[in-house]
């Protein structure tokens, strides 16, 4: 073997390496989020450009110019053009009540005429030992079944109460 070639496949080898551990350290991103304002709640840098994701975890978040570094070939690039990014798990409405089972007067969400409702309310009455003026809460009571309490039929009572939708979004209180 002659001695150029010789050099010449040890410079391409040599070339390799050097390409090969430079991108050692660096993991390929699944996905990478450019040319966006995204929000890190890291206190000396409050927002970054960029940020990748591997494995289903956030891998890097910084400039879009070091980003680059962790696109491979299927490498899925979202170009976000300043619009806003916040990561995490974000949950607005909860209805934390509503995963803890309680003993309480309550429907279920279950369509019932206002007859039945009355027959329910008067056994959650004795049930729970409600006295005259104590409130007693109804919950759950689907008002969309046509089931809707109206004020002719809720004048008479001699013990406040509280209904409360079976979606919690809306309540009635006498």
């Amino acid at each position: 073997m002659r001695f150029v070639d010789r050099f010449s496949l040890a410079f391409a080898f040599g070339m390799f390496t050097i390409a090969t551990l430079a991108h050692a350290g660096t993991a390929t991103a699944d996905v990478v989020v450019m040319d966006a304002k995204i929000y890190t709640a890291d206190l000396h840098r409050h927002t970054a450009q960029a940020l990748a994701v591997g494995d289903g975890k956030i891998i890097y978040v910084g400039t879009n110019a070091a980003a680059k570094k962790f696109i491979g070939p299927h490498t899925k690039i979202e170009q976000l053009g300043g619009k806003l990014v916040l990561p995490g798990l974000i949950d607005a409405h909860i209805h934390s009540m509503g995963i803890v089972r309680l003993d309480t007067c309550d429907l279920n969400s279950q369509p019932k005429t206002l007859a039945e409702i009355t027959e329910f309310v008067r056994a959650c009455i004795e049930r729970y030992q409600v006295k005259n003026g104590e409130w007693l809460t109804v919950q759950q009571w689907d008002f969309s079944t046509g089931n809707q309490p109206d004020a002719e039929r809720q004048t008479s009572t001699c013990r406040p109460r509280s209904r409360l939708h079976n979606h919690s979004h809306s309540a009635l209180r006498q």
